[in-house]
């Protein structure tokens, strides 16, 4: 079973079911954020051989560049139990519609592309893709989106697309984060925020991967310093990732 991590899920464990046999399970984030990993050890039994990515020759050295935008404070509140909590929801979209922060991720796009990068932007929402695309093409930038909700033969082509002709592809994390091969991207970057790091690993996986002539790759890190709680995250779940897995690592 490949990304086994899924299989606590209801629709995996029914599907599951209909398989009395011996099972083997793939995962590169067996720990699960939500804390049900044990059920995939009692689905699928306890991990039989792990390998860390000092293990891997697959892989191309990792350079970090954490961009920090101080594109304003986009926080928003909600009342949760009589108390006032963040809602993140809203803080995520009140981010993804601030235009100065979407035209420096649009020059950051245009820029490597302009160096001969191959680059994938992931974002979290399609709204954002869309906005940051009509940003590209307003810079003279061709670039291609991939949602969910895509024909397979559609995707291919504009993969064949991007490969033929060094195209930026704008992405959703949702649908990209797992199961996309597409080795020759070596820049990613991520529009908005993750909030843990399991995702980032899947991520940033896309573009660490080898390719012919790539010898490095890098990843950009959007960080929105003015807003307390998506500072936070990423001095508790990213930064951290990115001290243990990166070569270099810049600040801007």
């Amino acid at each position: 079973m490949h990304n086994c991590h899924h299989a606590p899920a209801n629709t995996f464990q029914k599907v599951i079911e209909f398989f009395p046999c011996d099972r083997l399970g793939l995962s590169g984030t067996p720990t699960r954020v939500d804390g049900r990993h044990p059920t995939m050890f009692a689905t699928l039994g306890p991990i039989i051989l792990a390998k860390t990515e000092e293990d891997s020759c697959n892989t191309v050295p990792l350079d970090v560049l954490i961009k920090r935008i101080n594109g304003g404070d986009f926080v928003e509140f909600k009342m949760h139990k009589g108390e006032e909590i963040v809602d993140r929801v809203k803080m995520i979209a009140n981010l993804t519609k601030c235009r100065y922060r979407n035209r420096q991720v649009a020059k950051l796009v245009r820029q490597r592309w302009l160096m001969g990068r191959s680059v994938v932007v992931f974002t979290e929402r399609v709204a954002h893709a869309k906005w940051l695309v009509s940003l590209l093409e307003g810079l003279s930038v061709p670039c291609h989106i991939m949602l969910g909700g895509m024909n397979e033969n559609e995707v291919l082509s504009r993969f064949e697309s991007a490969k033929k002709h060094n195209i930026p592809i704008v992405t959703t994390i949702a649908l990209n984060a797992e199961g996309t091969n597409f080795p020759k991207w070596d820049c990613g970057i991520l529009a908005s925020p993750v909030s843990n790091k399991h995702s980032l690993k899947q991520l940033v996986g896309r573009v660490k991967r080898k390719y012919p002539n790539k010898t490095r790759c890098e990843w950009i890190d959007i960080v929105d310093s003015d807003t307390p709680p998506l500072h936070r995250t990423f001095l508790a779940e990213r930064e951290p990732f990115y001290r243990k897995h990166a070569e270099n690592i810049e600040e801007e």
